[in-house]
């Protein structure tokens, strides 16, 4: 079991806005989630933790994904305007975590800054393995997934993490199907 790292820094991985401009549940879980830890550790420490809300703005977007998630965090979960900030240039996961990471490392002046990052629960895993991909040192935790939304995310993700590696699972499909069919063959000839 992987034990939960601490750090002073968290960062909300962006989704889409409802209307080009509105938080919606599963995105407001996502910094429903952060918010929720931040308070417990100022609550251990005295200290709020600086969340970098990462999301860039979509072509049918009116303000960033981390221009309105800082908004609901600010006005809706009244969380310390003064500890955040904004990542607004990514548009996919990976960038979310190698711009971040770039503006923690500004920060705090390391050049490999550890984070938390928080996103839904079904998407931990990829988020965690686009971060492994480059390097990046982070962990997951997971805003909350209304039940009927989890099967269809789960598979999507599925899907998602099958083509980040598309070669290698095709190859194992199709060499998978060749031993099947030789041993279908060997079947046949062996009686």
């Amino acid at each position: 079991m992987t034990r939960k790292r601490e750090s002073d820094y968290y960062v909300v991985l962006g989704a889409g806005l409802v209307n080009g401009e509105t938080v919606g549940k599963l995105l407001g879980n996502r910094i429903k989630a952060a918010t929720d830890a931040a308070q417990r550790r100022f609550d251990a420490t005295g200290v709020y933790p600086t969340i970098v809300f990462s999301g860039g703005k979509g072509g049918d977007e009116k303000v960033s994904e981390a221009q309105a998630m800082r908004d609901y965090a600010v006005a809706t979960l009244n969380y310390p305007a003064d500890k955040t900030l904004l990542e607004d240039q990514s548009r996919t996961t990976r960038e979310n975590m190698r711009f971040s990471r770039d503006i923690i490392s500004k920060a705090t002046g390391k050049i490999d800054p550890e984070f938390v990052y928080f996103t839904s629960e079904y998407h931990v895993f990829r988020a965690g393995l686009q971060a492994r991909r480059f390097d990046v040192l982070a962990q997951g935790r997971g805003g909350n997934t209304p039940f009927y939304y989890r099967i269809p995310a789960f598979i999507r993700e599925y899907i998602a993490v099958l083509n980040m590696h598309r070669r290698l699972h095709m190859a194992v499909t199709a060499l998978a199907f060749v031993v099947a069919v030789v041993m279908m063959i060997a079947t046949f000839f062996v009686k």
